[in-house]
């Protein structure tokens, strides 16, 4: 990220905000780096502990029946004790750090008192339902696949194979799927902090300040043709419900341009878009991007 991120210079927005968009790229970095490390230390410590709750190396009748009795939440118990719990306690533990750039953008966009718009009771509502959105995507995407598939694994190999070997393959098929699960969390908490953006924003334009929301991101080989019609220009909140980015149910405020979007919405003063220089965007370039994205369906 780090050429693109040089790169926000040329947008032409404040160097506070280049500042910010550039922490919350690093954030969601250093976010997954550690997921990936502690998925790779947890599928380690499954090998161990399926060794120690099936010991010997026959599968015998005895062993059989315990292996066909387990279940789905059996496996997610071995996962936390294996260290997935903490991982995932982590994880969630950079979201307040999230929040803290919130806070700041409003600064920045000139709001008063900005750190006590994320306690008002609506925008407080607003940040837990997505952290549980994503507290959800984490369950559904990470934990859960990798229990069913330690729990397919196991139950798949009770006849001509031993336990050492059905281990073995378990943790280095686990191990493969790290780089997938990383990629998820690094969606997640990017799709969280484009919500925290725009529930500090919405929280002060209910106390009487007025926005636009500027599209920031890297425009390279690898962007996406519906980012690329919008990047570096500056939308009204109606022109942005008009967007659809052909890939996601998550609307484009939150999903950027879809999986692993490296985009989101700014927020800034129409005076400071004006003053800064930035293209103000047009209903022709939400209807040019909503084709882009359609296209690549």
């Amino acid at each position: 990220h780090v050429h693109w991120l040089d790169a926000l210079d040329d947008l032409r927005v404040s160097p506070e905000l280049a500042d910010i968009v550039r922490a919350r790229v690093r954030i969601q970095d250093s976010a997954a780096s550690a997921v990936e490390q502690a998925l790779r230390r947890v599928i380690v410590n499954v090998g161990g502990e399926l060794r120690a709750a099936l010991p010997g190396d026959t599968v015998t009748d005895a062993v059989r029946r315990e292996i066909l009795a387990t279940t789905l939440r059996d496996l997610r118990d071995l996962l936390d004790d294996a260290g997935l719990a903490e991982a995932r306690g982590r994880f969630f533990g950079r979201f307040d750090d999230v929040d803290d750039l919130a806070e700041e953008l409003l600064e920045v966009a000139g709001v008063d008192e900005a750190a006590r718009i994320l306690d008002e009771p609506a925008t407080r509502l607003g940040l837990d339902a997505a952290e549980g959105r994503q507290l959800r995507a984490w369950q559904g995407k990470i934990e859960t696949p990798m229990a069913e598939r330690i729990l397919d694994g196991l139950q798949t190999s009770l006849t001509g194979e031993s336990l050492t070997s059905v281990i073995e393959r378990i943790v280095d098929a686990e191990d493969r799927s790290v780089g997938s699960a990383t990629t998820e969390a690094r969606t997640m908490i990017a799709e969280y902090d484009r919500a925290a953006q725009e529930e500090a924003t919405l929280g002060a334009e209910r106390e009487g300040y007025e926005f636009l929301r500027v599209y920031l991101g890297p425009e390279d080989r690898i962007t996406r043709p519906f980012c690329r019609e919008l990047v570096g220009k500056a939308f009204d909140r109606d022109e942005i419900a008009g967007l659809n980015n052909g890939q996601t149910a998550t609307a484009p405020l939150f999903s950027g341009g879809g999986y692993n979007c490296r985009h989101s919405f700014v927020a800034m003063s129409a005076a400071a878009v004006a003053e800064s220089g930035v293209q103000r965007g047009t209903i022709n370039d939400v209807q040019a991007a909503n084709a882009a994205g359609r296209s690549r369906r």
